[in-house]
């Protein structure tokens, strides 16, 4: 169970790496393993990344652990991570350039998801970028 939880959190990971790509999630997998909360405050990421026309290049370091699975009417499961976001960088999609970002910006960072089992599919419903290092 925990190896289908990882694949589901991967793939999530690998669909928003591929949105930031460029700034929206059409054409990625965004929808086939994130939903609710976490598909909204994407969503709003990538819209603040248009406005600003800002993408990402490269992508994040992850080192997820399963840390916890429910057995209920609907399983959940809870995931501990280590984002490491060195080699992904917000950049100016015109320029091409590193935006500059706050020097407080935690480049390495403790983050928790939680995912549900829709049927045979595990579901990412939240993802929680915690504000301390790892």
């Amino acid at each position: 169970m925990d190896a289908a939880v990882i694949a589901a959190y991967r793939s999530s990971w690998d669909a928003q790496t591929a949105a930031y790509s460029k700034a929206s999630s059409d054409g990625t997998d965004l929808k086939k393993n994130t939903t609710l909360r976490a598909l909204f405050d994407i969503e709003h990421d990538l819209e603040v990344m248009r406005k600003a026309g800002q993408v990402t290049t490269g992508k994040p370091t992850i080192h997820p652990k399963v840390v916890k699975v429910t057995t209920a009417k609907i399983p959940t499961a809870t995931v501990a991570d280590c984002v490491d976001t060195t080699h992904w960088t917000l950049i100016d999609k015109a320029s091409r350039k590193p935006v500059p970002l706050p020097t407080t910006r935690l480049i390495k960072y403790a983050s928790t998801a939680t995912l549900e089992k829709w049927g045979k599919t595990w579901m990412v419903t939240k993802l929680t970028a915690q504000e301390q290092t790892c």
